[in-house]
C-alpha cells in the first residue's frame, strides 16, 4: 500500500515554523508577504521610517528576484524568459547582453562566487530541474525519468551566465535562474547592513520562519530559539541562546511528497538532480545570513562526511556552526554549536 501525504509552504507555516522564538516583545513590527513567504521584522529601537524603508526595500526585492510572474524589466522573471526558447519553438534565441537592475546582477554573483566555495553543491542554474520537481511535489506530473533528468543536465551549468560591462547579462542553452536558496539570506542581509548604518542594535528578522538574523532583545538580552524536529509537530531537537547573530535552517518538511517512509523534497542535489534522503534537516549558524542560507542548502545534499570537511575548510575564513539531523534520526553538531545550545 502506498501512503502519499503532500505538503506545501503554505501548509507548514500554518502548523508551526522551523524556529520558534520565546518571549519576545516588540516596539515597530512589520509582517511582510514576499518571496513566497512571510518576514516578520521587529525593532526593538529605532523609528517607523527605519520599518518603513525596511518594507520599501523588501517589496523591490520580491520584485526583482520573482520568477514566476512578470513584474517589469530589470527583474529575474523578465531574463529567464527573455532567453528561454521552448522545445521545438522555430522562435530565435537572443544574443544580445540583456541590462537587468544592479541588485539582480549582485545576487547571481554572489550565487556563483557561492558555488565555487561549495564545491559545486548551491548551483542557482537549477531552475528548470527544481520545477520539474515541484511539478511532482504538488501532483502535477508525475516522476521525470533518468532520460529527462539528464537532458536537463547542461541547462543547470553555471557556465552558461554571462556577464558583459555595466548590468548587462546573458543566458545560454535555456538555463533557468533559481533565486529561493539565496534570496531570504540575501534580503536578511541588506536589511541588517541597513539597520546597522542606521545604529538600530536590537532587532528581529525572522524571513520565512527558515532564516533568523537577530540583533539583542528589547533589553538588551540574548534571544531564546528552538529548533523543531521536522519530524513531530510540537516537538524540538535542540534549544540555542542567540544574540547578534544569523541561523538557518533547511528542512524536507517544506514543500514535499510523501511516499511511504520517502520525501521528495525541493532541495536538488545539482549533481544527481534530484532530491537526497540523507537529513531530514541541516541548521547554520554565522554572522552572516546570506551564508547561512547557502550553506544550509548546501550542506542538505552533501554526506555528512563531506559536509564535516567543507565546514572544517569553510571555518578557517566564516565563524560557522551547523547541526545535522540526519535520516538516520541521529544529531550531528560541530564543537562550536554546543556552545549556543541551553
Amino acid at each position: 500500500m502506498r501512503i502519499i501525504r503532500i505538503r506545501n509552504f503554505i501548509v507548514v507555516l500554518a502548523i508551526g515554523a522551523t524556529f520558534t522564538l520565546i518571549g519576545c516583545g516588540r516596539t515597530y513590527s512589520a509582517q511582510i508577504f514576499a518571496m513566497g513567504t512571510f518576514f516578520d521584522i521587529r525593532l526593538f529601537d529605532g523609528s517607523q521610517a527605519n520599518l518603513t524603508s525596511i518594507r520599501n526595500e523588501i517589496e523591490e526585492m520580491d520584485r526583482l528576484f520573482d520568477a514566476h510572474e512578470n513584474r517589469g524589466n530589470g527583474g529575474l522573471w523578465h531574463l529567464n524568459n527573455h532567453f528561454y526558447v521552448p522545445e521545438g519553438s522555430n522562435a530565435t534565441r537572443p544574443t544580445e547582453f540583456l541590462e537587468v537592475d544592479s541588485r539582480l546582477i549582485e545576487i547571481i554573483e554572489l550565487g556563483l562566487k557561492y558555488e565555487e566555495l561549495t564545491n559545486g553543491y548551491f548551483n542557482i542554474a537549477l531552475g528548470r530541474v527544481v520545477n520539474r520537481w515541484k511539478q511532482v511535489i504538488q501532483g502535477e506530473a508525475a516522476f521525470p525519468t533518468d532520460e529527462e533528468l539528464e537532458s536537463l543536465r547542461e541547462s543547470t551549468l553555471s557556465s552558461n551566465i554571462e556577464f558583459s560591462h555595466g548590468n548587462r547579462i546573458r543566458l545560454l542553452n535555456n538555463v533557468q535562474i533559481d533565486l529561493g536558496s539565496i534570496a531570504k539570506g540575501y534580503a536578511a542581509l541588506r536589511i541588517k547592513e541597513y539597520l546597522g548604518r542606521n545604529n538600530v542594535r536590537r532587532f528581529l528578522i525572522n524571513a520565512g520562519t527558515s532564516t533568523i538574523t537577530l540583533g539583542s532583545y528589547v533589553d538588551g538580552s540574548r534571544f531564546n530559539v528552538s529548533i523543531r524536529n521536522p519530524l513531530r509537530l510540537g516537538e524540538f531537537l535542540t534549544r540555542i541562546s542567540l544574540q547578534d547573530i544569523s541561523i538557518s535552517t533547511s528542512a524536507d518538511n517544506i514543500q514535499y511528497l510523501e511516499i511511504g517512509n520517502r520525501r521528495y523534497h525541493h532541495i536538488i542535489n545539482p549533481f544527481t538532480l534530484r532530491p537526497e534522503q540523507i537529513f531530514h534537516s541541516v541548521s547554520v549558524i554565522s554572522d552572516n545570513p546570506l551564508l547561512t542560507d547557502i550553506i544550509s542548502t548546501a550542506l542538505f545534499s552533501m554526506s555528512l562526511e563531506a559536509g564535516l570537511e567543507l565546514h572544517a575548510q569553510l571555518a578557517e575564513i566564516y565563524s560557522l556552526e551547523v547541526l545535522w539531523f540526519g535520516t538516520n534520526q541521529l544529531l550531528t553538531r560541530t564543537d562550536g554549536f554546543r556552545s549556543y545550545e541551553t
